[in-house]
């Protein structure tokens, strides 16, 4: 079958931590579809994923009994590639109003997966799960108000790109820099990756030079 055969498709593929079941999603993936990897063994859909995500190829893994059908349909409910983006932008959707704007540390732990990467981490933050947790309680103790206005998300299969403005007011320390009381506000692109509901992985630049501009701490 051509390529365009299985663009815009799911394929669910079982047993798919090793063997036939991994080479079944590299061939699934690599002619276009979305491809469900299923497997309990959840080291080994971690190595049958990182090959395809690298260079961007569509895969979500989903540890899961496949002889559960609640399982199944709890875990695969997306059926094209229209209804995976909308999916994983409600999610960053999800992180940016509650988590990073509302302080909801327990939806935190929800959304974001224990094997998450930052691939942008922002100094003196490490690049995982507790470094991403650690930037956003310390940007809500420097900005309690702190909140973003999302202009526009765009989804490529499982990676969601986000332009958004973060607003705040500075009443706490922020990057060695008093508490002001002055209000800030910066622009970021970003674009976070989703896999069976959590995020995964990040990548991110932000615009921190308007952050100092405003603060006035430039050095002179």
């Amino acid at each position: 079958m051509a390529r365009k055969d299985f663009e815009k498709k799911v394929a669910l593929v079982t047993d798919a931590g090793s063997g036939i079941g991994r080479e079944a999603v590299f061939a699934f993936a690599g002619r276009g579809a979305v491809a469900v990897a299923a497997d309990l063994n959840e080291g080994g859909l971690a190595a049958t994923r990182h090959p395809i995500a690298e260079p961007g190829g569509r895969v979500i893994t989903a540890p899961i009994e496949v002889s559960s059908e609640a399982q199944v349909r709890e875990r695969t409910m997306v059926t094209d590639t229209t209804d995976l983006g909308e999916a994983a932008k409600a999610v960053i959707r999800r992180n940016t109003a509650e988590v990073q704007g509302g302080g909801n540390w327990a939806l935190f732990d929800e959304l974001f997966a224990d094997e998450f990467l930052d691939h942008t981490p922002q100094p003196h933050c490490t690049p995982d799960k507790a470094g991403a947790l650690g930037l956003y309680k310390k940007l809500r103790e420097a900005f309690p108000d702190f909140h973003a206005v999302i202009h526009w998300q765009r989804a490529d299969g499982d990676v969601v790109t986000t332009f958004k403005t973060y607003h705040g007011t500075h009443q706490g320390d922020f990057l060695g820099i008093p508490a002001s009381g002055k209000s800030i506000q910066f622009e970021t692109v970003d674009a976070m990756r989703v896999q069976g509901g959590k995020i995964t992985e990040h990548w991110g630049v932000a615009n921190l030079y308007s952050v100092l501009t405003q603060l006035d701490a430039l050095p002179r």
